[in-house]
């Protein structure tokens, strides 16, 4: 039997969590300093960033929580982590500026609203913040898994489809198992010349002996 944890289940995540609030304060201070050039925002708008930093970034978090970023075994991440992440980013983007472009005027809990640029610069720096640590995460746990030497042996993938990059991905991602893949062969010519989990797609099955 498989359970799912809920929210931020084990301690690797909750500092990524930690790590995410301090960086998504962060990203709206630095989109402010990028906006007006310097610390120098006056009262107003100082006043604004301090009320959209309250009701914005634990918004924010609540929507990765839901959205499960904190339940992902980021060593293993691959293509649809990535779109999970763009996808986080664009619903907190959309967010953001329906509450510092809107909601926050509108109910009069801030003097001014949060200007455009700046929701823009902090929606681009939020997509960053997300992916940097976690992609890197991916890297370094990648290059650490294999403790000693190990004899690798080069090897063709047959079928440049779904299953062999699945295949590639794995062999890829796990040195340990000494199978180091440098290719594909598949008999549909439309995918030669081609590049899958960035191997090429060397020939045919038929050119298996001379590759």
């Amino acid at each position: 039997m498989v359970t799912v944890s809920k929210g931020v289940p084990n301690p690797r995540n909750r500092y990524l969590f930690l790590l995410d609030a301090a960086l998504l304060v962060a990203s709206v201070l630095l989109a402010y300093v990028l906006r007006f050039e310097g610390f120098s925002w006056g009262p107003l708008h100082d006043y604004t960033a301090r009320v959209f930093l309250l009701v914005a970034v634990p918004l924010k978090l609540a929507i990765f929580i839901r959205l499960g970023l904190y339940r992902r075994l980021w060593r293993h991440a691959g293509v649809i982590e990535l779109e999970e992440i763009l996808q986080a980013s664009v619903i907190v983007g959309l967010c953001s500026i329906a509450i510092g472009g809107m909601l926050l005027p509108w109910t009069g809990l801030t003097p001014l609203r949060v200007p455009y640029s700046v929701l823009l610069i902090d929606a681009l720096l939020t997509t960053g913040i997300l992916a940097f640590p976690r992609l890197m995460f991916r890297v370094l746990s990648g290059n650490s898994k294999s403790g000693g030497v190990v004899e690798t042996h080069r090897v063709l993938i047959a079928g440049a489809g779904a299953a062999g990059g699945l295949i590639a991905r794995e062999l890829q991602g796990h040195p340990d198992l000494g199978l180091l893949p440098v290719g594909f062969v598949d008999d549909d010519k439309a995918k030669h010349r081609h590049r899958l989990r960035n191997l090429p797609v060397l020939g045919s099955l038929a050119d298996i002996p001379r590759l």
